[in-house]
């Protein structure tokens, strides 16, 4: 009898073993820079403090050095993401390899090097000065001494650790599972980019009770109407926006979704600022254009759209025709082709 009940324990307790390891390797991650340094962490000997953080669904969205507060404002996070993650990955790297991730990032060290951050924990002091949408320099100080500055480009493929295609894929993803959710409204009085034409102002009904905003969306203020569609995820409406995806590789994708969660997920989930400009405007559809830019990432989205009067005579239901370049990068374009009036030299 022990000896069936011994060998029944043995069994059950391999069977446990075995599902455990499988669990662990079925983690998800959502790029896969991120499953290679966790492959490289679990087969390393180094006891470095690792900061790991999840997404909402349930996949690796982080992993880096601990070097900045786990609470931070989503201003800061897009950098410090990167500099936990791209120091992380020099030190656990040797030889060629740490050679190469070295002289592919333009990266610069002011002070200190790559081995410094291992000294570096999160409760030093630190300060992050950027000049939107360019370059960033973070510099970590204990007891009054500077113990590392460093300087980059905000280039979001360094920045995310992926190439265009795995960004633009990562995106087709993001966008057909996401849901609208409640974001702060943009201010009715906006600002612009490139130029006053590019603008994210919206235009609001005289409100009499006060509580809500009642937007403009009606045939005889199309251009208003349409504006308002384009740029206030909070307004209420049905419409479904036809998007075609002008990828790197020039594969063909086309997708429909609700174009208040598209919307609300560039605003909500990348933080992104929406820019609207009227292109063409005849008696059956308003042609127009979309940039959604993020100052922390370097980067800009673009959405020409085609809109037609049904959507606004029907309350905003039917479909508008969408296309969508996707992670223009903006590092490198002229501050004053940006309408940006400060300028400091970073490096």
């Amino acid at each position: 009898m022990n000896r069936h009940f011994n060998f029944f324990y043995r069994l059950l307790t391999v069977m446990l073993l075995v599902t455990s390891s499988i669990t662990a390797h079925a983690e998800n991650y959502t790029t896969r820079r991120l499953q290679t340094i966790d492959q490289t962490l679990k087969l390393t000997k180094k006891n470095y403090h690792i900061h790991r953080r999840y997404n909402s669904y349930g996949e690796v969205e982080h992993i880096g050095l601990a070097l900045f507060p786990t609470s931070l404002p989503y201003e800061l996070r897009p950098s410090c993401d990167f500099l936990e993650r791209y120091l992380l990955e020099v030190n656990l790297t040797s030889g060629t390899e740490n050679a190469l991730i070295l002289a592919q990032k333009p990266v610069y060290y002011n002070v200190g090097s790559p081995r410094t951050a291992l000294n570096i924990d999160s409760l030093c002091d630190f300060n992050i000065n950027e000049i939107e949408y360019h370059k960033s320099r973070v510099t970590w100080n204990k007891n009054g001494k500077k113990l590392l500055e460093i300087v980059y480009d905000l280039d979001w493929r360094m920045m995310s650790g992926c190439d265009t295609r795995e960004l633009e894929q990562n995106l087709i993803r993001n966008l057909k599972r996401h849901k609208a959710s409640t974001f702060n409204p943009l201010p009715e009085s906006g600002t612009y980019i490139i130029g006053p034409a590019f603008n994210n102002n919206l235009y609001l009904e005289n409100n009499k009770d006060g509580n809500t905003r009642q937007y403009v969306f009606n045939k005889k203020q199309m251009p208003h109407s349409v504006a308002n569609l384009m740029l206030a995820d909070d307004m209420p409406n049905e419409a479904y926006a036809d998007i075609t995806f002008s990828l790197y590789d020039n594969t063909p994708t086309n997708i429909t979704l609700k174009w208040r969660d598209v919307l609300n997920y560039f605003r909500n989930v990348e933080h992104c600022t929406p820019f609207f400009a009227i292109k063409k405007k005849q008696d059956d559809n308003i042609e127009g254009l979309l940039l959604l830019a993020n100052k922390n990432g370097g980067y800009m989205h673009m959405i020409s759209v085609s809109i037609t009067p049904d959507i606004i005579t029907d309350n905003g239901k039917g479909t508008f025709k969408a296309r969508l370049t996707a992670y223009i990068p903006l590092h490198n374009v002229k501050q004053e082709y940006l309408n940006l009036t400060e300028y400091e030299t970073l490096r």
